[in-house]
């Protein structure tokens, strides 16, 4: 049984010296990821090193420079109070990237957590947990998201838990998937035999199997995190003026839409160029751990 154990560690290792290897040969291969992981990586220094690239404070306004277009001295222009919308941009990605990474730490860390009880333990436990995570998955996730965050109060912190909260039941009907085709294996009857507990077998045995399935998830689940973060903010339920959040820029830019177009239109590009970056590199990621793509750039 000791063999069998062995083997299957082994073989774990093994796939994942693969899947780097094979990592690499995607970045070379696949225009695609390549850009969608530069702009993830911009998206991340410019909201690390904010402070350096803008050193000006972006809530300082300046009335006599309000609504101003782009130019030398305002790049992107300003925006109803005068404020340079480029610095507000820098740091508002600091929002964005902040609220995305705590929001699916938590719906990652819970939904792995319910996704593999649910999986290892069939009967009532796991039908019990597994039909709460269907009644959060009924309602609409921005919809669920409003409600959470009306009833904690609009803040960041209450619309990252929101967001938290709404992602969960996706990382839990993957965690339980990958738990039930994993439990029926060799290598966990084999620890089962030996004497290892429910605990060992499932952190030691089954989750380092299945969670490559939940990177790749939390990899497209954060442009979600970001998209819900910014339209709690566009409707006054998310982040709070005058903290720089892109979707409280968006909706304070409405009324001047059409006499400065710029306070909406380059908000709104930031948002979906960092939520495509993070698209197209969580693709990538998904097509370099799929089977089938593994054994056709293997071959």
């Amino acid at each position: 049984m000791s063999t069998i154990l062995k083997a299957q560690t082994t073989e774990w290792r093994r796939g994942d010296l693969s899947r780097i290897r094979l990592l690499f040969l995607m970045i070379q291969r696949n225009s695609i990821g390549t850009a969608g992981g530069i702009v993830v990586l911009i998206t991340v220094l410019v909201a690390i090193l904010a402070p350096y690239i803008a050193p000006q404070d972006p809530n300082a306004m300046n009335i006599q420079c309000r609504l101003q277009p782009p130019s030398a001295t305002f790049p992107l222009g300003t925006d109803s109070f005068g404020r340079d919308i480029l610095v507000r941009l820098i740091y508002g990605a600091r929002i964005s990237l902040w609220v995305g990474i705590l929001a699916v730490a938590i719906a990652l860390t819970a939904g792995a957590w319910v996704g593999l009880i649910a999986g290892y333990y069939e009967g009532i436990i796991g039908m019990v947990l597994m039909r709460t995570m269907d009644v959060i998955l009924s309602f609409p996730a921005i919809l669920l998201a409003l409600f959470v965050t009306a009833i904690l109060g609009p803040n960041t912190t209450n619309a990252m838990l929101a967001i938290g909260i709404v992602f969960i039941p996706t990382f839990a009907r993957l965690a339980q998937g990958s738990v039930l085709s994993e439990k029926r294996k060799e290598f966990v009857e084999a620890a089962r035999t030996i004497g290892a507990t429910d605990a060992r077998i499932i952190l030691f045995h089954i989750f380092p199997n299945v969670v490559t399935p939940l990177i790749v998830q939390a990899t497209l689940s954060f442009s979600w995190a970001i998209l819900t973060e910014a339209a709690l903010s566009f409707l006054g339920l998310g982040t709070q003026p005058p903290t720089p959040s892109w979707g409280a820029m968006l909706s304070a830019s409405r009324q001047f839409m059409l006499t400065a177009p710029w306070t909406a239109i380059f908000p709104g590009a930031a948002i979906m160029v960092t939520v495509l970056g993070f698209n197209l590199l969580g693709d990538t990621l998904r097509d370099i751990l799929d089977p089938r793509l593994r054994t056709l750039m293997e071959a």
